[in-house]
């Protein structure tokens, strides 16, 4: 089967984490090593074969058809190859490739196997990559278990070469791009399969290099020409074609599930509609002769969406202190895809035990040396435990066996010159890029009881206000009942759930829409100086202070800014304003930002709104919201946002203070009066938001002011809303590396599902 490349976005401008083979050789050290008369970097090849291609167990499951050791490559293969070198024609080379290994299953190089073309969606239709893929029955038979990779030859080709690489070199940027194009393919691969790990074979020219890409990094070959040392080559397919699921890279964990197997006909049968199930809409009467738990309509259209069509269908297993729980799951709800880091993926699942649809969040969480993290399972547990309102409830979670290891300095600089010297990730930054190092992504699945709605589906301001009131009371419960700060409060990590409760005026069980705050990996104790990378948040929703002062630890002050953005963010796209250019305020108010040496900073239009206590003009005029009637005094929203809007203006006065008067006055920087110490004080507990918020929904709101979407394209609006690919990630956490003066302004990030760090309980 044709693997499915290329249709996942990868950021390419983050730089590859490489392990060198001296590294590996210090790796397998203890293992005996091949010692006979070849090349050099033959030998190389060999260390790797010994290091990821062990031979079979004796109880090996899937032997193979041919006896004895398979042909090299045929002589008129080898000759189709070097012309087709000569030529710098990558398409022709890939052709002899396929015919070799397409032949009769006695003579095939790879047993077992078949090899597939793939095209190259963004060259043209032009072939680029073939994925091998199983053909003998083994689990996995829709799954790429390898890619190749072909390219005309040359070290221009070659991202690991450091041959006649000097400063300056005019091919580094074809190397980066290489790498790049390398990077896509894997990191769609990891992202549509249950992998640990993936093989892929770059064949450039007559040369070719054996690679394993994992979360934390990728380990290469040394290259070698494969037409003189077809033996070699020879040794390396026959080697591959042994490696069982786990040897390929693949999550042992994770069953895929046949049409025959019990379980996926009991998935269809969970996929449709019963007559118990609730409409989510709010205010639905609830039959109290309805067994717990509920069911709402929405879920399990989620779930039957996961594995309609041809969806691949799974079983699940996480390990826990009681021992394995198993789960059933399609493809992912929501996915935030990359080659290295978390890899963040939602589902919502069948908790076969339990009996229920859960949400699974499956992840690749960092573990570092110099610190122990929390687990998001652990911090639920503790927000649990002390009975704090609108959080995720926890149902079980664990850590798998694999894991994957992440050097910040692996390549050397040579070939860094080489590649581009792109920059590393922030996502491997925590306490400031001093404390970058090695650390290791350590697998983690968790599941809670919640399946929730994106915010985006609220109805109306009012609706609005009163989720994001849910979650600042679920903020203040975590500080003062649990003495944790949540670390990442944004637009993905509050969610609408809907909820059966009785009503107080008629006795009646009613839904009602509640908001709950989720995602608390990156939460931390109150009295923890501990500083985290901008590039682990989500940029758009963090304070502006801490955006300008990264080594400044967050304050709980920052976070009740960051619900401030929510709201503001959300009611400029969706409610009805004077303001003439959405997608201009959006951009200029929650993606630019200023650089500041090699670091990124708050952009300008945050930071004056924060400084000053107003919104910035947009096309020269200021905006505020509309009512029903059009009318701008009716509307509740525009007091609550001045009068948050004056709050956080104290307190950037005295966070800017100082003691020097002349600095002050060159600076603009207003006097620090006692009444501005007195305003200042409503930030420094949940106290006086809570009560505002309160206020304001007690008032009268206008029940139509959600005109819809105005960042979406009216042209592609119904296109979109069929479409049944998993939910794209919304704004990435890291700055933007662009200003409006170099970038085409175009529609901001859907905040969908959640931020790339991971994925959010939305469906």
């Amino acid at each position: 089967m044709v693997a499915q490349l290329g249709t996942t976005a990868v950021r390419q401008n983050r730089r590859t984490a490489i392990w060198t083979l001296a590294r590996l050789r210090r790796s397998v050290r203890s293992r005996p090593l091949v010692t006979c008369k070849m090349p050099a970097s033959a030998m190389l090849v060999r260390e790797f074969l010994q290091a990821f291609f062990p031979g079979p167990e004796p109880h090996h499951k899937y032997p193979r058809r041919c006896k004895g050791a398979p042909p090299v490559m045929k002589p008129h293969i080898v000759s189709k190859i070097r012309k087709a070198a000569t030529a710098s024609n990558e398409c022709a080379i890939a052709c002899a490739w396929v015919q070799w290994m397409a032949q009769q299953e006695s003579s095939r190089p790879c047993s077992g196997y078949r090899m597939s073309l793939l095209q190259d969606r963004h060259g043209g239709g032009q072939n680029k990559a073939h994925g091998v893929v199983l053909s003998d029955g083994r689990p996995w038979p829709d799954a790429a278990c390898a890619l190749f990779v072909f390219k005309a030859g040359g070290t221009k080709f070659d991202p690991w070469t450091q041959k006649n690489v000097r400063k300056g070199d005019a091919d580094a940027q074809i190397r980066t791009d290489v790498r790049c194009e390398l990077t896509e393919y894997v990191a769609c691969t990891l992202c549509r399969q249950h992998r640990s790990a993936i093989l892929l074979f770059f064949v450039n020219g007559l040369q070719m290099r054996v690679t394993r890409w994992h979360r934390g990094g990728t380990v290469f070959s040394e290259s070698f020409d494969y037409t003189q040392d077809r033996a070699l080559l020879r040794d390396l397919l026959r080697a591959f074609s042994r490696l069982d699921s786990g040897g390929l890279g693949f999550d042992c964990s994770v069953t895929p599930l046949n049409p025959r197997d019990g379980d996926f006909a009991a998935m269809t049968r969970l996929g449709e509609p019963q007559d118990s199930d609730i409409s989510e809409e709010e205010g639905t009467v609830v039959d109290p002769k309805l067994d717990r738990p509920y069911v709402f309509k929405y879920v399990r259209a989620a779930f039957a969406a996961s594995i309609a069509v041809d969806a691949l269908r799974y079983r699940i297993s996480i390990p826990t202190v009681e021992g394995n729980r198993l789960f059933l799951a399609g493809k992912p709800t929501v996915l935030a895809a990359s080659r290295s880091g978390r890899d963040t993926r939602g589902y919502v699942a069948w908790d076969v035990t339990g009996e229920r649809f859960v949400w699974l969040k499956d992840v690749w969480r960092p573990v570092y040396k110099n610190r122990n993290i929390e687990s998001e399972g652990s911090v639920l547990k503790t927000l649990n435990g002390a009975v704090v309102r609108n959080v995720p409830t926890f149902v079980c979670d664990g850590e798998l066996d694999h894991n994957a290891e992440n050097s910040g300095s692996a390549t050397s600089p040579a070939n860094e010159e080489a590649a581009g010297a792109n920059t590393h990730d922030e996502d491997d930054a925590l306490q400031g890029r001093s404390n970058r190092g090695k650390h290791k992504y350590r697998h983690y699945r968790i599941v809670i009881e919640e399946v929730g709605m994106h915010l985006m589906a609220f109805k109306n301001g009012k609706q609005l206000v009163s989720v994001v009131r849910d979650c600042v009371q679920a903020h203040a419960d975590a500080v003062y009942k649990a003495h944790r700060l949540h670390g990442d409060v944004s637009a993905g990590n509050v969610l609408i759930c809907p909820t059966v409760v009785r009503s107080d005026v008629d006795g009646k069980l009613r839904v009602v829409w509640k908001g709950v705050l989720i995602d608390w990996e990156l939460a931390r104790p109150v009295a923890e100086d501990l500083q985290i990378s901008s590039g682990m948040r989500t940029w758009q929703f963090t304070s502006a202070w801490v955006l300008d002062n990264p080594s400044t630890a967050l304050a709980s002050a920052d976070e009740l800014g960051s619900f401030f953005y929510i709201i503001l963010y959300n009611a400029l796209r969706f409610l009805r304003s004077t303001c003439l250019d959405v997608e201009r305020a959006i951009y200029d108010y929650f993606e630019t930002s200023e650089r500041v040496g090699t670091e990124y900073r708050c952009g300008h239009h945050k930071r004056r709104s924060m400084d000053h206590g107003c919104l910035p003009k947009v096309c020269g005029r200021l905006y505020h919201w509309l009512d029903d009637t059009g009318k701008s005094a009716g509307h509740p929203i525009n007091f609550m946002i001045g009068t948050l809007l004056m709050w956080f203006e104290v307190r950037y006065t005295i966070l800017n203070a100082t003691d020097d008067d002349f600095i002050a006055a060159l600076a603009g920087i207003k006097a620090v009066t006692d009444k501005v110490r007195e305003l200042a004080r409503k930030l420094e507990d949940h106290t006086a938001i809570l009560e505002l918020l309160d206020e304001c929904l007690l008032r009268d709101w206008p029940q139509m002011d959600k005109i819809g979407d105005l960042l979406a394209d009216p042209g592609c609006e119904e296109e979109s809303s069929s479409d049944d690919e998993p939910e794209p990630e919304p704004p990435s956490k890291r700055r933007r590396k662009d200003t409006p003066q170099t970038r085409k302004r175009k529609a901001t990030p859907r905040p969908v599902g959640h931020q790339s760090r991971s994925a959010g309980r939305s469906v």
